[in-house]
């Protein structure tokens, strides 16, 4: 790995964190935005449920335009509606103007999320991918982690809409950032051929220390034929493991983000202060921290759809565990760190694993497509869990209730039969 193939994915797992940032940040607001605007579990649900609807739409139709118009472009457009999501979030004048700020947002965000592991896919060296793409998935929890520890200090201080404020800062200096430093992909403009093309590799080759190339090879047709690219992704090479991968995706978001959306108020359910139940938000991305980092190294061992299996499957225990025993205590902050590890670290192997299911000039929108298609789960499971609280679901049925979908994503993606997930890599 070269200093600068170092760099773009240092710049992923940056730009990851920020992605963090956006995500949970609504989380941590969430309780004093309740209180404030006096809404029911069910209606901050749909608060929750509006961001993903974004990202969803974000990951189907923003994010496959990397395959036709390039990683970078579409990343600058995705990190602009982000800022002016998150801005308009921290303005809204009521609960229908946060609900479409949120909306926007999202779809910044579903463009985003692709395009981090297709770079840094396409930036590494061949025995690295694994571990370049799961350390970008790395600076997500990273990146919620600081924004609840500023939460602490930011609520109490300059209130829930100065915090959303702040993080629309952060995202308006990334762009800059990103317009200078990041350069496009080789494989990207060695397989479409822009104009300008062979002058922009050879410049990306002389900053990698490697010798230019005189000429280039016949660029390859678009994917989809200037059809629907959905039609790619179903071809008979690809379908079985593409339909696997999708509901693997979608079982595993309906889980996950319910527990980043509720977390902190399941935490404060049990019986803790709102600061402590913020730090309870925090200790579930500190362990998705570590289940993240730990993907390259374990699944090189293992295999990636055997670490997904593993992961998931030990997460479910630990579900149930807390259900049972969750109260204003150190052991439950730890218990909900391990379900961090389990569940997330479980997830984020889906970003390699579809980066290594299709070729690339499908590859922005392989991933795109599964984890939009994955994010109808991740709209519904916020929503399902504000009607179940508001329900009067115990806490022990409700954990019970969303394990279920993690033993079904672990079996599918186990399943998945992509031959370029076959040996110890896969």
């Amino acid at each position: 790995m070269s200093r600068l193939q170092v760099a773009v994915v240092g710049l992923c797992v940056l730009l990851n964190m920020v992605d963090g940032m956006d995500i949970v940040v609504l989380s941590y607001s969430a309780p004093v935005i309740a209180s404030e605007w006096q809404l029911g579990p069910e209606r901050v649900g749909w608060l929750f449920s509006a961001g993903l609807l974004g990202m969803m739409s974000g990951c189907l139709f923003l994010a496959p335009l990397a395959d036709r118009f390039g990683r970078k472009p579409v990343l600058m457009l995705s990190l602009l509606l982000i800022c002016l999501g998150m801005s308009a979030s921290a303005l809204a004048g009521g609960y229908t103007q946060l609900l479409a700020a949120r909306l926007v947002n999202g779809i910044g965000v579903g463009g985003i999320l692709p395009m981090l592991a297709t770079i840094a896919m396409e930036f590494s060296s061949e025995n690295r991918r694994n571990f370049s793409v799961g350390l970008v998935q790395a600076g997500w929890p990273l990146g919620a982690i600081l924004t609840g520890l500023y939460a602490v200090w930011a609520i109490p201080h300059i209130g829930w809409r100065g915090l959303l404020a702040s993080v629309a800062g952060v995202v308006a200096v990334s762009i800059p950032l990103v317009w200078l430093a990041l350069p496009e992909s080789i494989e990207y403009l060695e397989h479409r051929q822009p104009p300008g093309a062979l002058s922009r590799i050879n410049a990306i080759l002389a900053r990698l220390g490697k010798t230019g190339v005189d000429s280039l090879a016949a660029p390859d047709k678009p994917a989809d034929k200037g059809g629907w690219v959905v039609r790619s992704l179903l071809q008979p090479e690809f379908a079985a493991s593409t339909l696997r991968l999708w509901a693997a995706v979608f079982f595993a978001f309906i889980t996950l983000y319910t527990l980043m959306s509720w977390v902190p108020t399941f935490a404060q359910t049990s019986g803790m202060k709102l600061e402590r139940a913020i730090y309870a938000g925090a200790m579930l991305n500190v362990g998705a921290l570590i289940g993240s980092a730990a993907i390259g190294v374990v699944s090189a061992r293992t295999g990636l759809r055997q670490y997904v299996l593993g992961s998931l499957l030990t997460a479910i225990v630990l579900m149930v565990l807390f259900g049972r025993v969750a109260s204003d205590s150190t052991g439950t902050l730890m218990l909900i760190l391990l379900i961090g590890a389990t569940v997330q670290g479980g997830f984020n192997a889906f970003y390699p694993i579809a980066s290594r299911v299709y070729p690339v000039e499908l590859r922005a929108a392989g991933i795109g497509y599964a984890v939009g298609v994955g994010r109808a789960g991740a709209v519904a499971g916020p929503v399902l869990a504000g009607y179940f609280l508001a329900a009067g679901v115990t806490m022990p049925t409700l954990f019970a209730i969303f394990s279920v979908p993690l033993a079904i994503s672990a079996l599918t993606a186990f399943s998945i039969p992509s031959p370029a997930l076959r040996g110890p890599r896969g």
